[in-house]
């Protein structure tokens, strides 16, 4: 079953045995053992693997097939969030803990609401105006494609870009003024 499974994988990325083996640094002999299963990969392995394509161990060996554990993609990304907050000083993890719990608050009231389309509605634009808040830390490539040189340019893509989050925030107060009102 891992074989298969990883193959597919494979198959849905287009990558060929040698891509996928020098992207996992291992022989791709190893790895086209795996496929056929005439080897079974070590624990490592698998774990390299399931990373690589997103989906759970459990998916892989085909106990389960769910590709992707919410509860274990929680839990790895908490643990890796959990390892950079005790790398960092106290007031800095304090507020990094507030915007978490801020953020745990608001996903938690809006999962609570039984009116699906405007949950839905109402994570959309939360959904942007983080994704906002992403692209500027990440210097406007990864969702506009630019990559502003200098300061200047910084400031005009965000000026540009701008009243993307104005309507996304202007939506979410209404929202929020409403449902003061119900």
């Amino acid at each position: 079953m891992f074989g298969e499974r990883i193959r597919s994988l494979r198959k849905e990325r287009n990558m060929t045995l040698r891509d996928l083996a020098d992207k996992l640094n291992i022989p791709f002999t190893t790895l086209g053992n795996y496929e056929r299963e005439d080897r079974e990969p070590n624990v490592s392995t698998f774990l390299a693997l399931a990373d690589f394509f997103g989906v759970s161990v459990d998916y892989l060996t085909g106990k389960k097939d769910k590709r992707t554990s919410d509860q274990y993609g929680f839990q790895r990304d908490f643990s890796l969030l959990e390892d950079l907050l005790d790398q960092t000083t106290p007031d800095i993890r304090k507020k990094a803990e507030d915007i978490i719990n801020q953020m745990t608050i608001i996903l938690g009231d809006e999962l609570e609401v039984t009116d699906v389309r405007e949950t839905a509605e109402t994570l959309e634009h939360l959904f942007q105006v983080i994704n906002f808040i992403f692209s500027m830390k990440m210097g406007f490539k990864y969702n506009y494609g630019q990559d502003p040189s200098t300061p200047y340019e910084c400031i005009k893509l965000y000026l540009d870009h701008k009243p993307t989050l104005d309507t996304n925030l202007n939506a979410l107060c209404e929202i929020y003024a409403n449902k003061k009102n119900d």
